[in-house]
């Protein structure tokens, strides 16, 4: 994805990887088009490079307000599959 290596700049995969919590070989595939990320991955590239992370996803319409939750839980650390009794 030439886009995204343009939107890496200087930083090195290695460092986005660390960084994000991936290894350096899973961003390689991402960013040579052999991967696509999960939501939370693509959500993590996009706000350490400052970009919107539907740009992974182009072929999907995702509506803004769907983006917002999506990202919301996917830096929230509750656990939504456990009951609260």
């Amino acid at each position: 994805m030439k886009w995204l290596i343009e939107k890496r700049g200087n930083m090195t995969q290695s460092f986005i990887a660390n960084t994000i919590g991936i290894t350096q070989q899973a961003y390689s595939n991402i960013e040579n088009g052999n991967r696509t990320p999960s939501m939370a991955t693509a959500i993590k590239i996009a706000e350490l490079l400052g970009f919107d992370w539907r740009l992974f996803f182009p072929k999907l319409s995702i509506p803004k307000s769907y983006s917002e939750i999506a990202e919301r839980k996917c830096n929230d650390d509750t656990d939504y599959t456990k009951s609260e009794h």
